[in-house]
């Protein structure tokens, strides 16, 4: 992929539909030029909690001008250890590897409003495994226009 390519961007429009329906701290698993740096923004003028998890150090360091008393960025040696067992507004969960996504969607399911997971064209389900958490969400929303896909999925309602 060529480094002007939008793929890593096609989120975009669903994880800022979920910003802007919720309320309380949000949840970014994995860091990018996209999505961290929208975060960012958006949480500080909504004075919002952030907390933004990242395993590769080069990424996280590329974004640590943005830590702040609100944005926390977090290295992660084994994402098994992060701790997210709390209530979130948002989560965007779009990090590597691959398997961990189905992992950490499991433990988010009820306790975040929105849940936002990149990548998640039919196409891909043999890297992400979408379909073994689609079951734990009373809601999902497909955002299709866009490849790669985004599917928003909530507990509490349709975004």
């Amino acid at each position: 992929m060529n480094i002007y390519s939008p793929e890593p961007g096609t989120h975009i429009p669903a994880l800022v539909k979920a910003v802007m329906e919720s309320t309380g701290p949000i949840l970014e698993l994995g860091m990018g030029l996209f999505s961290t740096t929208l975060l960012h923004a958006l949480a500080e003028d909504q004075n919002r909690e952030l907390y933004s998890f990242e395993h590769k150090g080069k990424i996280l360091n590329t974004f640590k001008r943005f830590e702040s008393e609100k944005h926390h960025l977090i290295f992660v040696p084994n994402w098994d250890d992060i701790d997210i067992d709390r209530e979130w507004g948002v989560a965007l969960v779009d990090h590597d590897p691959s398997d961990r996504r189905v992992k950490e969607i499991k433990r988010l399911a009820n306790n975040t409003k929105y849940v936002v997971a990149h990548d998640s064209k039919k196409e891909n389900e043999h890297i992400y495994h979408y379909s073994e958490i689609y079951d734990l969400f009373l809601y999902k929303k497909f955002y299709t226009k866009s490849d790669p896909n985004t599917v928003v999925m909530s507990n509490v309602c349709l975004i």
